[in-house]
């Protein structure tokens, strides 16, 4: 008969008193030191999870003091220019930050922007603005051409003699978002001679594709006109000073101010500038003989806030 196996403890009915209370008092310890292991192990992990809080709130508070422009949607950098005059020159093309009728108004912002795209820099501007009077405040624009206030030109195509103008076409797309009382509108202007200065300026010529306010006093609309399949009101004003008192250097005799208003809003689009000026020039509103000295395209602001970009403009002459 074989052996049986003999188990590896005994059954506890038959171990000794005094063995137990060593098991006891060994079972004991090793629940206190399982205990004790368990609290460090928990103050560790504790302590881990407040240093990831506390270094989360202090590189957010960094990445806040730090940061040097101001960040648009997706996370995109925009680079602001803010003083009156400011200017940014890119590609034949002047951004200018307009502020001509501010007067003594001091509670006022109105800046250039800047973004990159995909590799390819944006620009635009943004406004505020009090209300009040119904002046216009500021035009924040791009400019191509000369500026007769300005002392050369951004391009070798302009200034040109309307005549010798076969295409002057602008291909635009822009973001708009305003409220308060402004335009979108391209400014052109015709002067006598060339290099243009404020004392040789014949008609300012306007081409409104928004606005929240009327290009001129009813008496001065003389009728419609369609052009590239949209109508736009046709004001013609004489001898129009558009700040009565202020010197601009203009001659005496003021120059006359045409604008086309258009009966559609225009945020993007293909405008040929040429076929207004032939217009013009057809209906003997202006001679042919003068020159087409720059194209500007911006915001008339009189109040309210608004910002804008170019998400394209391109501008071809022949």
């Amino acid at each position: 008969m074989n052996n049986p196996v003999r188990p590896r403890f005994w059954p506890l009915g038959r171990r000794s008193l005094s063995h137990q209370a060593k098991l006891s008092a060994y079972s004991g310890v090793l629940m206190a030191t399982y205990r004790t292991f368990c609290w460090l192990a928990g103050l560790f992990i504790l302590g881990l999870v407040l240093a990831g809080c506390d270094d989360m709130a202090n590189d957010s508070s960094s990445e806040d003091n730090d940061v040097p422009h101001v960040q648009g949607p997706g996370a995109v950098d925009i680079e602001m220019r803010c003083t009156d005059w400011a200017e940014w020159e890119n590609h034949g093309l002047l951004y200018q930050n307009n502020i001509w009728g501010k007067g003594d108004i001091a509670d006022y912002e109105q800046c250039l922007l800047r973004r990159n795209l995909d590799g390819n820099d944006q620009y635009g501007w943004r406004w505020q603005w009090p209300g009040g009077t119904g002046d216009v405040k500021a035009y924040p624009e791009v400019i191509y051409g000369h500026k007769p206030w300005h002392s050369s030109s951004t391009t070798s195509n302009l200034p040109q003699r309307i005549a010798s103008v076969n295409k002057l076409s602008i291909t635009y797309a822009v973001e708009l978002t305003a409220q308060g009382t402004y335009n979108l509108a391209f400014d052109i202007w015709v002067t006598s001679d060339n290099p243009p200065t404020p004392e040789t300026i014949t008609h300012e010529i306007m081409i409104w594709m928004d606005q929240t306010f009327p290009a001129q006093p009813p008496e001065f609309r003389v009728g419609q006109v369609t052009l590239d399949d949209f109508t736009y009101d046709l004001y013609i004003r004489p001898n129009f000073d558009p700040e009565p008192g202020t010197d601009h250097g203009l001659a005496e005799e003021k120059p006359g101010y045409i604008a086309f208003v258009s009966q559609a809003d225009q945020y993007q689009g293909m405008v040929n500038v040429e076929k207004f000026l032939g217009y013009l020039v057809e209906h003997e509103h202006i001679p042919a003989d003068s020159y087409v000295a720059s194209v500007e395209f911006g915001n008339e602001v009189i109040g309210g806030s608004g910002e804008l970009w170019l998400n394209r403009y391109q501008i071809e002459v022949e």
